[in-house]
């Protein structure tokens, strides 16, 4: 006997998402379609194999934060600062404290000719370093 399928169909997934709902949403309205209580990482895997896009995909900062982060790391002045550069570069709003801290922040590294790196085998993991001709106008060396 085959497997039965536990997971919502391509349709009925789109219609979720078209929705707007999150995927913690779509297992609880999956449930009360179904009866069938899945897994939220069940969902999205769902949602990538049919090749359909979250509604509320997760905020990635990739482009100011391109490294994998040690654990110990992550919640580093410098991370949470370039989290909030990108957040300002998107044009999300920010808190005015935000805006100030991170706008002298990159002050700061324009004047003293510097960018961020990343070496995640040292202790303090972000390091500032002296601008070469290669970086051009970012603030970060990848």
């Amino acid at each position: 006997m085959a497997n039965r399928t536990v997971v919502p169909d391509a349709t009925t997934l789109r219609r979720y998402l078209d929705k707007g709902l999150t995927q913690a949403q779509i297992v609880d309205a999956w449930e009360a379609d179904s009866g069938v209580r899945v897994s939220r990482s069940a969902i999205a895997m769902a949602i990538s194999r049919l090749g359909l896009e979250s509604s509320r995909p997760a905020k990635r900062h990739t482009d100011l934060l391109p490294w994998v982060l040690k654990k110990e790391h992550q919640m580093a002045t410098e991370a949470r600062l370039l989290r909030i550069e990108g957040r300002r570069r998107r044009g999300e709003s920010l808190s005015k404290a935000d805006l100030t801290w991170v706008s002298n922040w990159v002050e700061g590294l324009h004047r003293d000719n510097a960018v961020i790196t990343y070496l995640p085998n040292t202790k303090q993991g972000f390091h500032r370093v002296a601008r070469v001709k290669s970086d051009g106008d970012n603030i970060i060396r990848p």
